[in-house]
């Protein structure tokens, strides 16, 4: 809950200053809460069922710890491609069905903020039945601070990413920046991978996914700058308040 209400309140000051017409409020819930459902969809129907298929193929232990070293790499590409794919899904819906009712390139930040608040409340749940240890006390509340702050980065990371495949689509170029996207999602996801494999210890995990996650911020950033100022995008009065 923490982690949602953090992310909520970081995006809705954002999109408050940005691109929508303040009347599409509606339109903007109703095309967010379907994708809330996308990470609870990718996790069980799409990434679950290929690495089981990769562990009976390679003959590979489901346990991280006991992955051979060139095994990451493949991990980390078939989830990172799943996951970009399932939120395109969303893009494309709104640019034929929908007609674009809702910017391309803001439709694309909206489905990444769904799939990522979707992602924390799938994560929670699986960590309330794989470790119902966590679920109470007053030290552990603690502990699952560390939780709620890597979901928070979690969901800015899946906002940024979407957002530049949606930069794609506005230049006509969507196929090169959605591989520019899985592959550097992919990148962000080594240093955990390694973590989890024992390969490096936790402090170097932070730092490597900080220093990468502040590069990927700062071209995202350059990348949200050319938009604001191509012709059609209109900053809003930021009097308004979209809640």
């Amino acid at each position: 809950m923490f982690s949602t209400l953090i992310s909520t309140f970081i995006f809705k000051d954002y999109w408050r200053k940005v691109y929508l017409d303040h009347k599409n409020k509606i339109v903007i819930l109703l095309y967010i809460i379907p994708t809330l459902l996308l990470s609870c969809i990718v996790n069980i129907l799409i990434k679950k069922p290929i690495y089981n298929k990769l562990y009976a193929l390679f003959d590979i232990k489901k346990e991280a710890i006991f992955w051979p070293l060139w095994f990451l790499p493949i991990v980390l590409i078939v989830g990172s491609f799943a996951e970009e794919f399932i939120k395109v899904v969303p893009i494309l819906l709104n640019k034929t069905l929908l007609r674009q009712k809702i910017d391309i390139y803001f439709s694309a930040l909206l489905a990444g903020f769904g799939f990522g608040i979707g992602e924390i409340w799938y994560l929670a749940y699986r960590l309330s039945k794989t470790q119902p240890q966590y679920a109470s006390g007053f030290t552990n509340l603690i502990l699952l601070w560390g939780f709620g702050g890597e979901r928070i980065l979690a969901v800015l990371l899946h906002i940024i990413l979407t957002g530049i495949v949606g930069y794609g689509f506005v230049l006509n170029q969507p196929l090169k920046y959605f591989f520019f996207a899985v592959l550097l999602h992919s990148l962000v996801n080594i240093p955990a991978g390694l973590y989890q494999m024992k390969k490096i210890h936790v402090l170097m995990c932070v730092v490597l996914i900080i220093i990468i996650f502040g590069l990927l911020l700062s071209y995202f950033v350059s990348i949200d700058e050319n938009m604001k100022k191509k012709k059609g995008y209109t900053m809003i009065d930021e009097a308004i308040t979209i809640y």
